[in-house]
């Protein structure tokens, strides 16, 4: 699910280097209104991407 939505828009950047245009750029205009069940889940995965990165940074 990453691989195909959110990898071709932010996957070259590192995790520091993405915001939250970033995010907004992989759910909109497409995923969002035509696949909101998608655009849901991968919203769901990409948060726990930054959890875990922000996590090992603390360490």
């Amino acid at each position: 699910m990453l691989q195909n939505n959110a990898f071709p828009k932010i996957g070259y950047r590192s995790i520091d280097e993405i915001a939250a245009q970033g995010i907004v750029e992989v759910l909109q205009p497409t995923i969002w209104l035509d696949k909101h069940e998608t655009a849901r889940r991968v919203l769901q995965r990409m948060k726990v991407v930054f959890d875990w990165a922000n996590d090992q940074t603390e360490r």
